[in-house]
């Protein structure tokens, strides 16, 4: 067995540093923090105190005035770091602003 870490990614992941409020579906919390490594499937959320794994959260990502909101999974968990979260519902026509975000990018 090796030590390398296999990237399973299926999205190509963008250096694009956004500020977000993720919250879980029926929570009254908000956590505030910035999301990172954006792509069309999903993002890492840099947080000290990430949801468990396998957690459903509402996320909103800023972009000076502009806004996109997505239903998200908590996919992986770095304690004391962040979390991983895939989108719940990528489809093309929910993506059309971070699609325009990201097409800067390319």
């Amino acid at each position: 067995m090796t030590n390398t870490m296999v990237d399973r990614r299926i999205a190509k992941r963008y250096p694009l540093t956004l500020f977000a409020e993720v919250r879980e579906p029926f929570g009254t919390a908000v956590l505030d923090a910035l999301a990172s490594e954006i792509s069309l499937n999903g993002c890492y959320i840099d947080t000290p105190s990430p949801c468990a794994l396998g957690t459903e959260v509402k996320v909103r990502l800023r972009q000076g005035s502009e806004l996109f909101e997505m239903g998200a999974t908590v996919a992986y968990v770095c304690p004391g770091l962040g979390m991983g979260l895939q989108w719940a519902n990528p489809l093309l026509e929910n993506l059309a602003v971070l699609n325009d975000w990201l097409g800067a990018l390319r």
